[in-house]
């Protein structure tokens, strides 16, 4: 699959032209986030300042043309886990 690297408001994301419906993927690079998660970081549950990851929200919806709550999200394991 191909991507193509996008960047907008000093975020980066990627796009493929194999995928029809309106997508991103998103990258660490921009965003609000600061300290340890600067980052574009869109993950409320590790320990972000809130706003700053709302923001990021907000800055995807801009880029992608809609509502900061109009997201669908992926939670990437890097490693397996067991019940």
């Amino acid at each position: 699959m191909a991507f193509t690297e996008n960047m907008q408001h000093g975020c980066v994301y990627m796009t493929s032209d194999k995928i029809s419906a309106k997508h991103m993927f998103t990258t660490r690079i921009g965003g609000a986030s600061k300290g340890v998660f600067a980052s574009w970081n869109l993950g409320v549950n590790r320990g972000d300042d809130d706003a700053a990851v709302c923001e990021n929200y907000r800055l995807a919806g801009e880029i992608m043309g809609c509502g900061k709550d109009d997201f669908l999200s992926l939670i990437h394991i890097s490693e397996p886990t067991r019940p």
